[in-house]
């Protein structure tokens, strides 16, 4: 699908607070479930990975008017927390407005993910405004940029489930702030920025899991 191109994914996002989002990793087997029966011309989105994400509705409406974001614009970034774990952050930018998906690279299911990418696989993004339509377009990003980050890829660490978690938070928060990445357009200061957290399931069920085990 065409950058700019609108379509009516399933609803996978939660506001968490202001420009802040629970995103989603989807696979391409999840992604052909989600879109089945839809109209013809999602039949590409199948094909690939998707993060998707959600933006303030007003910020929605004028990516959508000016043609944004647009893949020149995008930019990968690997970020290291204290403990040496790694984030994979994907930033978009229009104007002085960037969104960001951080992920995980120490979750399963995003490891699956750059696996996947680094060895051939596509890449999209889904971008909606808190309504029915959301952006859905390809990623440039491919073998070249995802080979590097295999070897950046991880696990989390043994019963050390919730100090991970406060971390990850730690994180996300951070990155809300407009000047915590480089704006990618020259000339243009970002001024705006807001995150879609890709949650690490796993780590979430194995939080879970020691939580009802002490009970």
């Amino acid at each position: 699908m065409k950058t700019g191109q609108t379509a009516e994914p399933e609803n996978v996002d939660v506001k968490l607070r202001e420009g802040i989002y629970l995103g989603a990793l989807m696979s391409p087997a999840e992604v052909m479930r989600a879109t089945a029966g839809r109209r013809e011309g999602l039949r590409g989105t199948a094909q690939r990975w998707t993060f998707c994400g959600d933006v303030d509705p007003t910020i929605f409406s004028m990516l959508q008017a000016s043609r944004h974001p647009q893949r020149d614009n995008e930019r990968l970034t690997v970020l290291v927390s204290a403990s040496g774990l790694r984030y994979a952050v994907f930033t978009h930018q229009a104007g002085p407005f960037q969104h960001r998906y951080v992920a995980a690279l120490f979750d399963p299911k995003v490891v699956s993910c750059v696996r996947a990418v680094a060895h051939g696989d596509a890449l999209g993004f889904s971008l909606g405004g808190e309504g029915t339509q959301a952006v859905i377009w390809p990623t440039e990003f491919g073998v070249r940029e995802f080979l590097p980050l295999l070897p950046l890829c991880d696990e989390t660490p043994l019963r050390q489930e919730k100090h991970v978690l406060r971390e990850f938070v730690d994180t996300v928060l951070e990155l809300r702030d407009p000047r915590r990445i480089p704006s990618s357009m020259n000339g243009v200061v970002v001024r705006f920025a807001s995150v879609s957290a890709i949650a690490p399931e796993a780590l979430i069920e194995q939080a879970s899991s020691a939580q009802r085990a002490l009970k």
